[in-house]
């Protein structure tokens, strides 16, 4: 019939039979009617707004049954016709699933018909044509007043609620905007050979009879700076301005964009955070480790270029420990010692309001120590429960005429062979903002007969005091020194010559990752962390870590090694990494590919025994820095292997069956936390997949499941037996029990 043609709509009114109440109903067809009768399913609603769905044979409206193609119905309106909302239907045939739709003028309001789709319509919308934004819009009522029927370019946007779901600019291909709604969304057939449209599987609106899709063209010029910061917002965490001014605009803005992006694939090195964090990490060896057995940490020896000294008496480090008054009647003034040991005299022992204090033991100091000359040093009175604090803050260093059997003494050359490294900001529950770090560093090295003691680095209990040529007295600060020990070039002993000393080794186990750079060694002192030699000259595999290098000896090293426990965030340290890469690495593509992958293989502080550390986080999240322009096998991989997704997921310890049953007489199965996340969030997901990301069905219609729980079950056997390694120095480590807590609170 000429009113049911091609994208045009008739609207009839039908009397029931049986209660002949008038009910409106519209229907929609997309394409030409050449005879009637005409068999068509028709949508109605009824005064409770439910829908119902029945057959109509549609004719020339005189009953008689006529075909009559040029006749109107009498019973059409001469009303403007419109596109009534999509309903759900038991009938899946679309008919305007063939169309393409595409934006029209920049006067227009280009309705996206929304078919007979169960969960979602599909539509073929046209790519926008050059300078032109073109915008899906979905759109509801926001009052009663308001009507989708009359919508149009000069009608009142406060009158609806205007949602975006996708756009195509400048002749590009439709995608996602912002937004949750928006994420529904699947969009394809972009890429076919000279396709001008793609297809978009649009969600269906919440609450269909009041909501319509509709697109509305802008206009839509960029200029070349425009998208090249485009491109850079996209291939990088953000341009600067430099980055923009400085780019190529001499030839194809398309070929330089592709020039950049190999660059940052095959030519500019990566920024491991890993690296970033050892390099300057600050390291100072917390009075805590000297509790920890073996040692952890090597402090730099004080005959060294780059060996730390402190002018102030006290560290942030002392608190918790035992502060010691001694009045000395000979030369009239105070001793004053932390854990027996002497650090400064003081001519008077009184509080900040002059009067005088009762000497002895019954001190410990507080946490918030100032690290520099008149800092605030505060400490708390335990008989009578109340902290005072240090008259002049913390005092100068001066034990002249002091002997001690812990306390070794050197001759220091003048302040021209010393650097100062500037104090930085801390913080801590007692007290959010302090400063500590204040020291000089040695910019020469001192003969080496002035270090004759060999274990001096290695002992944490001989205390080292040198005096400049000045006269001012300064003490050692036992600074980590960091070896290198990467994986193309591992320490040569293995960190055997720290092992003698106490310490524990710096051998790292061989693995897919380092085997083929791994070495052999009969240095006598070489160690090995995984098991010990039975003859001294027994060779050994020294092997390195990725991203393991030296520390900076000098500067303002920024973060902590151990005394990050009390005294700062240890999150921000992970974070200041993070951004700092972030903000000024070079390789910005492959800094943001590894941030997706993390989004993908995640692990969690809460699940990890100990959230405190920066270094075991940045050597994990350098897994997805390494392999950002690889292949998912690898990193799926490395993950597997690494300690943390072991303590994630609870796969480090898990055991066999017949294995806990022979050890232990108890009966469990391995656990299947891994295996099944491995597959379910990791790589395949619970659901098959076609190629173009819809959901595979099988013969009824249902999805096609990915795994089985016998697939977890067989699976789960494979990630069995993994344990930790061995502790070892070279690295940060958090196991030694915390002074302050052990002392003030009388627990470890």
């Amino acid at each position: 019939h000429p009113t049911c043609v091609t994208d045009e709509v008739a609207a009839i009114t039908h009397t029931n039979r049986d209660d002949k109440t008038a009910v409106d109903f519209s229907f929609y067809l997309n394409h030409s009617v050449t005879s009637l009768p005409l068999d068509v399913t028709i949508v109605k609603t009824s005064n409770f707004g439910d829908w119902f769905y029945s057959r109509y044979m549609l004719s020339t409206g005189d009953d008689s049954g006529a075909n009559n193609p040029t006749a109107a119905p009498a019973n059409v309106p001469t009303a403007a016709p419109v596109v009534p909302t999509p309903l759900p239907t038991a009938n899946p045939t679309d008919v305007a699933d063939g169309q393409i739709y595409s934006c029209g003028t920049m006067e227009e309001v280009v309705e996206v018909p929304g078919g007979l789709a169960v969960s979602s319509i599909s539509r073929k919308l046209a790519k926008s044509s050059a300078d032109v934004l073109c915008m899906l819009f979905r759109i509801t009522t926001a009052n009663e007043a308001a009507s989708l029927n009359t919508i149009s370019r000069s009608s009142n946007l406060a009158d609806y609620h205007i949602v975006p779901v996708s756009r195509s600019y400048h002749g590009g291909d439709w995608e996602r905007v912002a937004g949750s709604y928006a994420q529904g969304l699947s969009i394809s057939e972009c890429d076919d050979t000279n396709s001008v449209y793609c297809r978009l599987n649009i969600p269906l609106l919440p609450n269909l009879n009041e909501g319509k899709y509709i697109l509305l063209s802008f206009q839509h010029s960029i200029t070349a700076q425009q998208e090249v910061s485009r491109f850079f917002h996209q291939a990088t965490f953000g341009p600067t301005k430099g980055m923009i001014q400085s780019f190529n605009y001499s030839s194809s803005l398309q070929e330089n964009m592709a020039s950049y992006v190999h660059g940052q694939i095959y030519t500019v090195p990566a920024t491991p955070h890993r690296q970033y964090f050892r390099k300057n990490l600050d390291g100072y060896i917390s009075s805590f480790e000297e509790e920890s057995s073996p040692q952890i940490s090597k402090a730099r020896s004080p005959c060294d270029e780059g060996s730390r000294w402190a002018e102030y008496s006290f560290y942030a480090d002392d608190n918790g420990g035992a502060l010691e008054v001694t009045y000395r009647n000979d030369t009239n003034d105070y001793l004053l010692s932390v854990k027996g040991i002497p650090r400064t005299i003081l001519p008077n022992w009184v509080d900040t309001h002059g009067n005088q204090k009762r000497v002895g033991g019954d001190w410990i100091l507080l946490p918030s120590t100032y690290e520099f000359l008149g800092g605030s040093v505060q400490f708390y009175d335990l008989t009578v429960r109340a902290w005072h604090e240090i008259p002049g803050g913390n005092p100068p260093i001066n034990i002249t005429g002091i002997t001690h059997p812990n306390v070794m003494h050197l001759n220091l050359p003048d302040r021209a062979s010393f650097g100062r490294t500037e104090s930085i900001i801390g913080g801590s529950p007692w007290n959010p903002f302090y400063e500590y770090g204040e020291t000089l560093w040695l910019n020469t090295s001192l003969p080496a007969s002035d270090c004759t003691n060999a274990g001096i680095r290695y002992n944490n209990t001989l205390y080292v005091y040198g005096t400049l040529t000045d006269g001012t007295q300064v003490r050692y600060a036992r600074y980590a020194e960091l070896n290198q020990n990467t994986v193309e070039e591992p320490i040569a002993d293995g960190g055997g010559s720290f092992v003698d000393y106490g310490g524990a080794c710096s051998n790292v186990a061989m693995d897919f990752l380092n085997e083929e750079s791994c070495s052999i060694t009969t240095v006598p002192n070489a160690c090995a962390g995984n098991y010990e030699k039975e003859n001294v000259g027994d060779a050994i595999v020294v092997c390195g870590s990725d991203g393991e290098i030296a520390n900076n000896a000098v500067g303002n090293n920024i973060f902590q090694l151990n005394r990050q426990t009390v005294f700062n965030s240890d999150e921000e340290q992970k974070r200041t990494v993070w951004t700092m890469t972030a903000l000024y690495g070079e390789d910005q593509l492959r800094q943001k590919v590894a941030w997706a992958l993390s989004q993908i293989l995640v692990i969690t502080p809460n699940q990890i025994n100990v959230p405190g550390n920066s270094e075991m986080y940045l050597k994990y999240y350098d897994i997805f820095v390494r392999n950002a322009f690889g292949n998912y096998f690898d990193v799926l991989k490395e993950v597997s292997y690494s300690p943390m997704m072991g303590e994630m997921l609870s796969y480090i310890g898990s055991t066999s069956k017949s294995y806990l049953l022979d050890q232990t007489g108890n009966i469990a199965f391995p656990d299947e936390n891994f295996a099944r996340e491995v597959m379910q969030l990791f790589s395949i997901g619970t659901q098959m997949l076609n190629m173009d990301g819809t959901l595979k069905l099988d013969d009824q219609g249902y999805p096609i499941k990915s795994y089985e729980n016998s697939d977890i079950q067989n699976f789960a056997r494979a990630w069995t037996g993994f344990e930790r390694q061995s502790k070892r120095t070279n690295v940060e480590a958090r196991s030694f029990v915390r002074s302050f807590e052990k002392n003030f609170y009388g627990k470890p």
